[in-house]
């Protein structure tokens, strides 16, 4: 049987369960069916986009942040020459180097860090680094994901073990007994992407658990379900897990363009046998919790300005299109 996550830490991800204290700290987000498999699948902008029929300009924006977690970069500020970096409050610890669309950059300090209060965001203040990221500005959401809207998950978490014969609509994952099946986090790092749909609007929930750097937080949540039993129709059913706290989690606009709705505070996981697991269980209801951005854009703009491309990058911007995406429960 499992046992389910109880707290947080800066840093890292604390795991306990029958007396197993595991800190978790890494570089993918669990993705059920065939699509989760490998360290190729789901990985890249062009596949994101064969799938969602979309353009998304933003895939390289979802950085490795520190050994803890994941950092959406979000665009530069011409008035300051600044540029900013979004990820988790809880996973700041002592970064030095922070690598954006291929460049490395040095971290620049505490003095530049800026919580957002009463939420588990951070800002990162960049001043004066050249070259400047050459990426597109994120557009930060400004309302709420409903319950059962598409959303698209980014991080750089664990990934997950292969388990038994790979089908994208049957479950393929290991039976750990007492009815709980899922997926064995690994220690490989990969970026990936995978979807899901708003299980909970963020109307009233706040961050479920407490610990040093977790402030109450507004957040939504996703559900983990089970492939083949009609819960889910594509093959790409996600799931955080540990590192992927500072991801993204994107949904679509009204004009077809993606937004940063949310970001990665924590995710269910289970102990099984000194594993830690992703698991389907309708009981159990494993979640990924995602503070929510809209209720603290006025924050975030308040302390980083309007931000734009890297400058010699603005005729490169794209206006994605296409089909606004739902699954209903």
């Amino acid at each position: 049987m499992v046992t389910t996550i109880s707290t947080m830490k800066r840093g890292g991800l604390i795991v306990a369960g029958l007396l197993l204290a595991i800190s978790e700290s890494s570089q993918a987000v669990i993705v059920a069916g065939a699509n989760g498999a490998g360290s190729s699948n789901n990985t890249t902008r062009s596949q994101f986009e064969s799938a969602t029929g979309t353009s998304f300009p933003n895939f390289d924006n979802v950085i490795p942040y520190s050994a803890g977690g994941t950092g959406i970069y979000l665009g530069y500020n011409p008035g300051t020459s600044d540029f900013w970096v979004l990820t988790a409050e809880h996973i700041f610890n002592d970064v030095s180097n922070v690598t954006i669309g291929g460049t490395t950059y040095t971290h620049p300090g505490a003095a530049n860090v800026f919580p957002i209060p009463g939420s588990d965001l951070s800002l990162n203040r960049f001043t004066t680094a050249l070259p400047l990221p050459n990426l597109s500005p994120v557009t930060l959401a400004s309302s709420s994901p409903i319950a059962g809207e598409f959303v698209a998950m980014m991080g750089r978490g664990r990934q997950r073990a292969e388990a038994g014969s790979i089908n994208p609509l049957l479950s393929d994952a290991t039976d750990f007994g007492g009815g709980d099946s899922g997926y064995t986090w690994t220690s490989d790092r990969v970026m990936r992407w995978g979807t899901n749909n708003v299980a909970n609007s963020p109307d009233g929930v706040v961050f479920p658990f407490s610990g040093p750097g977790i402030p109450g937080t507004q957040v939504f949540s996703t559900v983990f379900d089970e492939p083949g039993l009609g819960e889910w129709t594509t093959s790409n059913e996600a799931q955080g897990s540990g590192g992927d706290s500072g991801g993204g989690v994107f949904t679509l606009s009204g004009t077809g363009e993606w937004e940063l709705s949310g970001i990665f505070s924590a995710a269910d996981a289970y102990s099984a046998d000194g594993d830690i697991v992703s698991v389907f269980d309708d009981s159990l209801e494993s979640r990924t919790y995602i503070t929510d951005i809209a209720t603290f854009r006025d924050e975030i703009d308040a302390i980083t300005g309007t931000l734009v491309p890297e400058p010699t990058s603005i005729v490169l911007v794209l206006i994605p299109s296409g089909l606004l995406l739902r699954r209903r429960r």
